[in-house]
């Protein structure tokens, strides 16, 4: 006897997503929406913020940072963080924040 309903073995499991692959599809549905806000700071779009991380992308592989690589974090809680962070999840490396 099977529990499963016979619909339930014909759906697809969702394949899960990255964190750069949720970033670029937000920021190509909304690019002008605020993604980061921080007090005394110019607010960040999804646009921009995309842009951002994929040049910094860009510059760690320029740098011979590759997959897998450990890169150390060392900034204060803030903007530049968070966007430092999703570079390096995005580039595929480890963030080790100090």
């Amino acid at each position: 006897m099977s529990l499963e309903s016979p619909s339930a073995s014909s759906v697809a499991a969702p394949q899960p997503l990255c964190i750069s692959a949720l970033l670029a599809a937000q920021a190509h549905r909304t690019p002008d929406a605020l993604a980061i806000l921080a007090p005394r700071r110019s607010p960040l779009t999804y646009g921009h913020l995309h842009h951002y991380v994929y040049e910094m992308v860009q510059r760690l592989r320029t740098l011979g940072v590759q997959r897998h690589d450990r890169v150390a974090l060392v900034l204060p809680n803030g903007p530049e963080m968070a966007v430092a962070f999703l570079t390096v999840t995005a580039a595929a490396t480890c963030a080790c924040p100090a």
